[in-house]
């Protein structure tokens, strides 16, 4: 089972997620006390506004994470390469 999302936006930007999680009491339905994700203090990175907050709240207590760079283009194309053991199991699936 997938957690199912519920996205509030203020000004075309994600400012909070809430979550109805699957567990093994059943599923948990999150409303800012379970389980919450709030983003905030957006900063332009390159053309890019990001949330530089973001604070995780569960049963579990609450992580912050904080950003203070982003980068996009400086990660080399090796990086994405598949491994050898992963291609030669999708090879197999293309061929049925």
């Amino acid at each position: 089972m997938l957690a199912k999302k519920r996205v509030v936006q203020r000004f075309a930007l994600l400012c909070l997620s809430l979550h109805t999680s699957p567990s093994q009491k059943g599923s948990i339905r999150a409303w800012l006390g379970d389980e919450s994700e709030v983003f905030s203090d957006y900063k332009d990175f390159g053309g890019w506004l990001m949330p530089t907050r973001a604070a995780h709240k569960s049963a579990d207590g609450t992580q912050v994470e904080t950003n203070r760079s982003v980068s996009f283009d400086d990660v080399p194309d090796s990086v994405f390469t598949l491994p050898d053991a992963i291609k030669s199991v999708l090879t197999k699936k293309d061929r049925g």
